[in-house]
């Protein structure tokens, strides 16, 4: 996608440390420069990636309007997240290289403890990996594993945004983070 000419188009430059890949501005530094493009809708982030993964994607997309038709898609985090109450609680992540992740979260201001176990109890098949009290992510490799997979994932994805008082609420099962 070239956004050269764009007025709108806005580059983010993330530096990280990268001794084995830096670029001649940043080596002297020790860091190399990325350049990632800040997307202003859905259909831009979808437009960006590449065929598997966007298929990836639009299945998840599917998966969470099918858990909960009232969640609200935007981009934050410079990816498709979804809204329950004004509180963020859902991030398609296409970043990694193992695949292409649901985040569930609590929103950017909720208080978080990484050293402690979720309450979370509707994930009886063990599908999340747990990265704190109020985070966890879907891992989605290909199309054939979702497919195994979705009728387990749509429960806890159903019960992740669900209305808050009626969320799980008891300590989830052992070795799930």
């Amino acid at each position: 996608m070239n956004h050269a000419g764009d007025p709108a188009f806005t580059p983010v430059y993330l530096v990280r440390v990268s001794p084995s890949n830096v670029s001649p501005v940043g080596e002297a530094a020790g860091y190399a420069l990325d350049m990632v493009t800040q997307y202003r809708t859905v259909d831009e982030f979808l437009a960006a990636q590449p065929d598997e993964r966007r298929d990836l994607v639009e299945a998840l997309r599917a998966l969470v309007r099918e858990a909960n038709p009232a969640a609200q898609e935007h981009i934050k985090w410079n990816s498709p997240s979804y809204v329950l109450d004004g509180v963020d609680q859902a991030t398609i992540s296409a970043q990694g290289r193992q695949g292409v992740r649901l985040v569930l979260h609590r929103g950017a201001t909720a208080p978080e403890n990484t050293d402690a176990a979720s309450a979370f109890t509707a994930d009886p098949h063990g599908l999340l990996t747990w990265h704190s009290d109020i985070r966890a992510s879907l891992l989605v490799t290909d199309a054939a594993q979702l497919a195994a997979m979705r009728d387990a994932a749509l429960g806890v994805v159903r019960a992740w945004l669900a209305p808050a008082g009626s969320r799980c609420a008891a300590p989830g099962p052992a070795g799930s983070r």
